[in-house]
């Protein structure tokens, strides 16, 4: 580890923690939609073990964290506050064009998305945003189906589906993305192109809600995380159950590579990293070693809450989700 000086580090940690703060003020209160004459809506859970909210309302809950491992951490909720959710707006609220309500099958045909409000009928969703990754796509997509295509004839009972979200790319991700659509069918394979850019957040929001699986994974076009590691954090979701509420998280980890990406750093962005996510730490979540990465698991009931409740779809959506884990 290089040293450096105080005067650095010092720096490093206050420029973070203000850019941490931002993140947390937008994840608590969607600024967008203040001071347009909506009126603010409170909500509150009663506390007890049977209390399950309604999707269009808000809550607050407490949480606890189990380790899986060098692998990543699970969350689950256990137990209710009393702490009220203040918004603008009811929940959930996705906003979408014509023309996002609609995926191509196969045969190039329009079919309506499905929704996450709808029953499960695939054990697991993959999904995965996209912005200009027409060169590395094909690398992480020729990992993740030969992987599924690999488990399900090991276990013809598993069942899967894969979600490329293309959050408005100027190149050809689409185009790239639905030849796997037409290789796999569209049962296995769908592409949904959003009409303008909206961020990593609104990208995987829309493939959440448009999802049919029991449990859903969110992976990175780039290809950052082992595929297969997918099998880590399922074991650190069945390592809970019972869930409580149906409610289960897994969150992947790359902290233990930490010092490989520090070395090709420069000094100033290493420093607005640790200050970063010592704010993070130390105002939200503790038990989560790298907030930032791509890689979670989620039951079905942990996404749909979740991503209800997702203000904010541009920058540091990561932490934003992680906040929301906490809550619900």
């Amino acid at each position: 580890m290089v040293s450096l000086p105080l005067q650095l580090v010092v720096l490093g940690a206050v420029l973070g923690a203000a850019l941490a703060a931002a993140a947390l003020i937008l994840s608590l209160v969607p600024l967008s939609t203040l001071g347009r004459g909506h009126p603010v809506l409170t909500r509150r859970l009663v506390p007890g073990p049977s209390a399950h909210p309604d999707l269009s309302k808000t809550s607050s809950r407490v949480c606890s964290l189990c380790s899986s491992g060098p692998a990543g951490e699970v969350l689950s909720s256990q137990k209710v506050s009393f702490v009220a959710f203040i918004t603008a707006m009811e929940l959930p609220v996705l906003h979408q064009h014509e023309e996002e309500k609609f995926f191509l099958n196969a045969r190039g045909q329009k079919e309506t998305l499905p929704s996450i409000r709808d029953s499960p009928t695939k054990q697991l969703s993959v999904v995965v945003p996209s912005y200009n990754e027409e060169k590395r796509l094909p690398v992480m997509m020729d990992e993740a189906l030969g992987y599924l295509e690999e488990r399900q004839k090991q276990d013809p009972t598993f069942t899967y589906e894969v979600i490329v979200v293309d959050d408005g790319s100027k190149d050809q991700t689409s185009k790239v993305a639905f030849k796997y659509c037409q290789k796999y069918g569209s049962d296995k394979v769908r592409v949904i192109t959003l009409v303008k850019n909206r961020g990593k957040g609104g990208a995987v929001k829309m493939g959440v809600f448009s999802s049919r699986g029991e449990n859903i994974l969110m992976a990175d076009a780039d290809g950052a995380t082992k595929f297969c590691d997918i099998e880590k954090l399922e074991k650190g979701l069945n390592d809970l159950q019972p869930w409580p509420d149906q409610m289960a998280i897994a969150c992947g980890s790359r902290a233990h590579l930490k010092k490989d990406s520090i070395a090709q750093r420069s000094y100033f962005r290493t420093l607005l990293m640790y200050g970063f996510h010592f704010l993070v730490w130390f105002l939200c979540v503790k038990g989560i070693r790298d907030t930032q990465c791509g890689f979670k698991l989620l039951t079905r009931e942990a996404a749909s809450r979740t991503f209800s409740s997702l203000h904010i779809e541009r920058w540091n959506v990561s932490v934003h989700e992680v906040i929301n884990y906490t809550r619900n």
